[in-house]
């Protein structure tokens, strides 16, 4: 049954998910940083140097994005957990703009 009241810990919750959402972010693009020959890899790793800016982030954080938007719109299951997810209307959304 689902109950479409929030627990009580729900801001400690979305404030979670917001953090994972930013490193998720920030693991995308240092590691799209590294789409260069093998080489030059291997040497930045070796060295361990940081890669040159801009680090920017790639459609896997686009796509995770609206899972993080709509995280409000899920209702929760009763004992915990999330009910029926939005997503897929947030991914419509997304493409369409």
């Amino acid at each position: 049954m689902l109950n479409t009241g929030t627990p009580a810990d729900h801001c400690a919750r979305l404030e979670r998910a917001r953090l994972s959402l930013d490193g998720l972010s920030v693991g995308d693009a240092f590691g799209e940083r590294f789409f260069v020959p093998p080489t030059t890899a291997a040497s930045m790793v070796e060295q361990r140097t940081t890669p040159l800016g801009p680090w920017n982030y790639t459609d896997d954080t686009e796509m995770a994005l609206p899972s993080g938007r709509t995280g409000v719109g899920h209702r929760y299951r009763r004992g915990g957990g999330l009910g029926v997810p939005v997503e897929g209307d947030a991914f419509t959304r997304l493409a369409a703009s």
